[in-house]
């Protein structure tokens, strides 16, 4: 299972996004179902940035906040920022698919709105990371990065 978590600066909340993101324990189920696996972030609009998914990271753990029994830390590993912020919007609709059945766009706020990790498909993921980062997955940047066929090993080739 893949996820997006919600984030902002100046959201009160204990967040080091690269090592930890904290969140109320109501969203236990959903962040329980990553462990191990990838999440996207999203900036909201509360945080003054611009709206849109910003960066990939894994989940490596849940563990309770000592201080504060109603909230809880994933801890994150593999911190990947994207190239450039991805809109919640492609061509052809949303990145997350169960934004394309609201009756109005102007519902999209409010839907989300208590909705700060919430899961996604393996297929949305993958949009999302694809866009973010379109220009390090570029063919033409192969050479620059060594991922040619020139520098990878045998076992790699195979």
């Amino acid at each position: 299972m893949k996820a997006v978590f919600d984030s902002r600066p100046g959201s009160g909340y204990d967040d080091e996004i690269q090592s930890r993101y904290h969140f109320p324990n109501r969203y236990l189920p959903e962040a329980r179902t990553v462990v191990g696996d990838w999440i996207v972030y999203r900036a909201t609009r509360r945080g003054g940035a611009r709206i849109g998914y910003f960066t990939a990271a894994r989940v490596i753990g849940i563990e309770p906040d000592p201080a504060r029994s109603s909230h809880s830390y994933a801890r994150m590993a593999d911190f990947l920022p994207f190239d450039e912020i991805v809109p919640l919007e492609r061509p052809g609709g949303f990145h997350e698919r169960q934004l394309e059945y609201l009756p109005k766009r102007s519902l999209i706020g409010r839907t989300l709105q208590g909705r700060s990790v919430r899961v996604i498909t393996d297929i949305e993921f993958g949009d999302i990371v694809r866009t973010g980062l379109k220009e390090t997955l570029s063919p033409a940047n192969a050479v620059r990065l060594e991922l040619d066929p020139a520098h990878l090993d045998s076992d790699t080739l195979a």
